[in-house]
């Protein structure tokens, strides 16, 4: 059966992978990288304005995050976000987070999410388990 060997999304098909690979393979970069996992839970019945919130991303955010060079994915599973980030140090990272808007942005966002007795966002910060090519430390 073809494609044991390689992961699949679940409910992917199956894809023919006789073809030859045409482009050159990715140059691998030897720069570090700083990289973050974090889990959020999503409130009932609020992802929907979580995800509109993210589509429609406030511009300072977003100037934030990209005058620093960070790049961000959250996925949802459930009622669990996953955050992963990365930047080309943790201190740009910290510097992102220092931007006004993001206190006004967490504060808004801790109406969507999980949060503490102090309307603080309840972030669990995720361990490494492992990391392999470009993420290597």
């Amino acid at each position: 059966m073809a494609g044991l060997g390689t992961l699949q999304r679940v409910r992917q098909p199956l894809r023919d992978r006789a073809l030859p690979r045409l482009l050159p393979q990715p140059i691998r970069s030897t720069v570090a990288m700083f990289t973050i996992g974090m889990l959020m839970k999503v409130k009932p019945g609020c992802y929907p304005e979580y995800k509109k919130a993210h589509d429609e991303l406030w511009p300072a955010i977003a100037k934030s995050m990209s005058d620093n060079q960070v790049s961000m994915q959250i996925f949802l599973y459930r009622d669990q976000l996953f955050l992963h980030a990365m930047a080309p140090t943790e201190a740009d990272w910290d510097q992102s987070r220092q931007h006004p808007e993001l206190k006004r942005w967490h504060d808004y966002m801790a109406t969507l999410l999980q949060a503490d007795e102090k309307g603080v966002i309840i972030f669990e910060e995720l361990e490494k388990a492992f990391t392999f090519g470009d993420f290597r430390d």
